[in-house]
Protein backbone atom coordinates (compact mmCIF):
# COMPACT_ATOMS: atom_id res chain seq x y z
CA UNK A 1 0.00 0.00 0.00
CA UNK A 2 1.15 3.53 -0.77
CA UNK A 3 1.34 5.29 2.63
CA UNK A 4 1.72 8.70 0.99
CA UNK A 5 -1.44 8.38 -1.14
CA UNK A 6 -3.78 10.05 1.41
CA UNK A 7 -1.40 12.97 1.80
CA UNK A 8 -1.03 13.37 -1.97
CA UNK A 9 -4.84 13.32 -2.24
CA UNK A 10 -4.97 15.97 0.51
CA UNK A 11 -2.54 18.19 -1.42
CA UNK A 12 -4.33 17.66 -4.72
CA UNK A 13 -7.72 18.47 -3.15
CA UNK A 14 -6.33 21.81 -1.99
CA UNK A 15 -5.33 22.85 -5.48
CA UNK A 16 -1.66 21.96 -5.50
CA UNK A 17 -0.49 20.93 -8.98
CA UNK A 18 -0.12 17.23 -9.80
CA UNK A 19 3.60 17.52 -10.56
CA UNK A 20 4.20 19.24 -7.22
CA UNK A 21 2.21 16.60 -5.36
CA UNK A 22 4.19 13.78 -7.03
CA UNK A 23 7.54 15.32 -5.99
CA UNK A 24 6.92 14.79 -2.30
CA UNK A 25 7.70 11.81 -0.18
CA UNK A 26 5.45 12.15 2.82
CA UNK A 27 6.07 10.35 6.09
CA UNK A 28 3.70 10.26 9.00
CA UNK A 29 4.90 10.61 12.56
CA UNK A 30 3.39 8.42 15.30
CA UNK A 31 0.25 10.06 16.65
CA UNK A 32 -0.45 12.15 13.53
CA UNK A 33 1.18 14.97 11.67
CA UNK A 34 3.32 14.77 8.57
CA UNK A 35 6.86 15.53 7.55
CA UNK A 36 7.33 16.59 3.95
CA UNK A 37 10.57 16.10 2.07
CA UNK A 38 11.07 17.78 -1.29
CA UNK A 39 13.12 20.25 -3.30
CA UNK A 40 13.03 24.05 -3.53
CA UNK A 41 9.82 25.02 -1.83
CA UNK A 42 8.64 28.47 -0.79
CA UNK A 43 8.53 29.68 2.80
CA UNK A 44 5.40 28.70 4.74
CA UNK A 45 4.46 25.77 2.51
CA UNK A 46 4.52 23.23 5.34
CA UNK A 47 1.88 25.31 7.18
CA UNK A 48 -0.35 25.41 4.10
CA UNK A 49 -0.38 21.64 3.73
CA UNK A 50 -0.74 21.05 7.48
CA UNK A 51 2.65 19.44 7.89
CA UNK A 52 4.53 20.25 11.05
CA UNK A 53 7.89 20.33 9.29
CA UNK A 54 9.36 20.54 5.81
CA UNK A 55 12.81 19.24 4.98
CA UNK A 56 14.49 20.28 1.78
CA UNK A 57 16.45 17.51 0.07
CA UNK A 58 19.11 16.33 0.58
CA UNK A 59 18.09 15.55 4.17
CA UNK A 60 20.88 15.47 6.78
CA UNK A 61 20.88 13.40 10.00
CA UNK A 62 20.78 16.60 12.11
CA UNK A 63 17.65 17.71 10.23
CA UNK A 64 15.92 14.46 11.14
CA UNK A 65 16.99 14.77 14.79
CA UNK A 66 15.54 18.29 14.93
CA UNK A 67 12.24 17.15 13.38
CA UNK A 68 11.92 14.38 15.96
CA UNK A 69 12.79 16.78 18.82
CA UNK A 70 10.22 19.31 17.56
CA UNK A 71 7.55 16.64 17.22
CA UNK A 72 8.20 15.33 20.74
CA UNK A 73 8.07 18.89 22.12
CA UNK A 74 4.78 19.49 20.30
CA UNK A 75 3.24 16.55 22.11
CA UNK A 76 4.20 17.83 25.58
CA UNK A 77 1.54 20.03 27.19
CA UNK A 78 2.55 23.62 27.85
CA UNK A 79 0.89 25.92 30.39
CA UNK A 80 0.85 29.65 29.70
CA UNK A 81 -0.32 32.48 31.93
CA UNK A 82 -1.11 35.91 30.50
CA UNK A 83 -1.28 38.81 32.97
CA UNK A 84 -2.34 42.04 31.26
CA UNK A 85 -4.93 44.66 32.11
CA UNK A 86 -5.84 44.99 28.40
CA UNK A 87 -8.76 42.71 27.53
CA UNK A 88 -7.84 43.06 23.84
CA UNK A 89 -4.28 41.86 24.44
CA UNK A 90 -5.44 38.91 26.55
CA UNK A 91 -7.84 37.92 23.77
CA UNK A 92 -5.17 38.29 21.05
CA UNK A 93 -2.59 36.18 22.91
CA UNK A 94 -5.16 33.47 23.64
CA UNK A 95 -6.18 33.44 19.95
CA UNK A 96 -2.59 33.23 18.67
CA UNK A 97 -1.67 30.45 21.10
CA UNK A 98 -4.85 28.50 20.33
CA UNK A 99 -3.72 28.33 16.67
CA UNK A 100 -0.38 26.82 17.64
CA UNK A 101 0.47 23.23 16.81
CA UNK A 102 1.72 22.85 20.37
CA UNK A 103 -0.67 21.73 23.11
CA UNK A 104 -0.95 25.02 24.97
CA UNK A 105 -3.29 25.64 27.88
CA UNK A 106 -3.80 29.36 28.51
CA UNK A 107 -5.00 31.10 31.66
CA UNK A 108 -5.55 34.86 31.64
CA UNK A 109 -5.73 37.40 34.46
CA UNK A 110 -5.96 41.18 34.46
CA UNK A 111 -3.50 42.04 37.24
CA UNK A 112 -0.30 41.00 38.99
CA UNK A 113 -1.93 39.93 42.24
CA UNK A 114 -4.07 37.35 40.46
CA UNK A 115 -1.02 36.17 38.50
CA UNK A 116 0.93 35.50 41.70
CA UNK A 117 -2.09 33.75 43.21
CA UNK A 118 -2.51 31.45 40.18
CA UNK A 119 1.20 30.61 40.06
CA UNK A 120 0.97 29.47 43.68
CA UNK A 121 -1.76 27.01 42.62
CA UNK A 122 -0.50 25.92 39.16
CA UNK A 123 2.81 25.38 37.43
CA UNK A 124 3.35 27.44 34.26
CA UNK A 125 5.95 27.07 31.55
CA UNK A 126 5.62 30.61 30.16
CA UNK A 127 4.19 33.77 31.70
CA UNK A 128 3.44 36.90 29.66
CA UNK A 129 3.43 39.96 31.94
CA UNK A 130 2.38 43.46 31.07
CA UNK A 131 4.91 45.98 32.34
CA UNK A 132 2.33 48.65 33.17
CA UNK A 133 -0.50 47.07 35.18
CA UNK A 134 -2.43 48.70 38.01
CA UNK A 135 -1.58 47.43 41.50
CA UNK A 136 1.48 45.21 41.20
CA UNK A 137 3.24 46.30 38.05
CA UNK A 138 5.06 43.88 35.77
CA UNK A 139 8.45 44.25 37.48
CA UNK A 140 7.07 43.64 40.97
CA UNK A 141 5.05 40.71 39.68
CA UNK A 142 8.10 39.23 37.87
CA UNK A 143 10.11 39.45 41.08
CA UNK A 144 7.43 37.63 43.08
CA UNK A 145 6.96 35.02 40.36
CA UNK A 146 10.68 34.23 40.34
CA UNK A 147 10.42 33.38 44.03
CA UNK A 148 7.24 31.32 43.56
CA UNK A 149 8.00 29.56 40.27
CA UNK A 150 11.65 30.01 39.26
CA UNK A 151 11.37 27.59 36.31
CA UNK A 152 8.70 29.63 34.50
CA UNK A 153 9.97 31.67 31.55
CA UNK A 154 8.69 35.23 31.97
CA UNK A 155 8.14 37.39 28.89
CA UNK A 156 7.61 41.07 29.70
CA UNK A 157 5.28 42.99 27.38
CA UNK A 158 5.05 46.77 27.10
CA UNK A 159 3.64 49.46 24.83
CA UNK A 160 6.83 51.44 25.55
CA UNK A 161 9.89 50.49 23.52
CA UNK A 162 12.39 51.62 26.10
CA UNK A 163 15.83 50.07 26.64
CA UNK A 164 15.84 50.84 30.38
CA UNK A 165 12.49 49.06 30.85
CA UNK A 166 13.83 46.05 28.94
CA UNK A 167 17.01 45.96 31.07
CA UNK A 168 14.95 46.17 34.26
CA UNK A 169 12.66 43.38 33.06
CA UNK A 170 15.63 41.12 32.37
CA UNK A 171 17.14 41.98 35.75
CA UNK A 172 13.93 40.79 37.40
CA UNK A 173 13.95 37.50 35.52
CA UNK A 174 12.29 38.13 32.15
CA UNK A 175 13.81 35.99 29.40
CA UNK A 176 12.36 38.14 26.63
CA UNK A 177 10.69 41.48 26.02
CA UNK A 178 7.92 42.20 23.49
CA UNK A 179 6.71 45.62 22.41
CA UNK A 180 2.98 46.09 21.84
CA UNK A 181 1.32 46.14 19.49
CA UNK A 182 2.59 43.10 17.68
CA UNK A 183 0.94 41.31 14.84
CA UNK A 184 0.38 37.70 13.95
CA UNK A 185 2.42 36.73 10.89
Amino acid sequence: ADEAAPAREYLAARGFGEDLVRRFRIGYAPGGGAVLAGRAIREGFSREVDAYEFLEKPVEDEDVRQVVATYLRMKQPCRVLVADDSKTFRHLIRKVLAQSRFGIGVDVVDNGELAVSLVKQNAYDVIFLDYDMPGLDGLETACLLQETCPTARVVMVSASANASIERAARYFGAVDFLTKPFYQT
